[in-house]
């Protein structure tokens, strides 16, 4: 059976370059699909945009904290593990 872990990333908005990521932790899937703005049939394997006013909720499921919120682009993406 695959796992599926969400994580948050953030790229450099100039290109696709990956500067960090964290995994999210102790949020359900509603939770996320409201934060993101996905409906509630989306099991959110796809790479969705965080609305800038939501990154400081959703960053709170991580062991980051977010700096320089202007400075890149962020996003919720599945990993899955086996």
């Amino acid at each position: 059976m695959v796992k599926v872990r969400r994580m948050l990333r953030w790229y450099d908005p100039a290109g696709d370059t990956l500067i960090g990521e964290a995994e999210l932790r102790g949020v359900g899937l509603t939770m996320l699909q409201r934060l993101v703005g996905a409906p509630s049939g989306d099991a959110l394997y796809d790479c969705w945009p965080v609305p800038t006013e939501r990154l400081d909720e959703l960053a709170a499921f991580t062991k980051i904290s977010v700096v320089g919120l202007e400075r890149f682009v962020y996003f919720v993406e599945a990993d899955g593990d086996e």
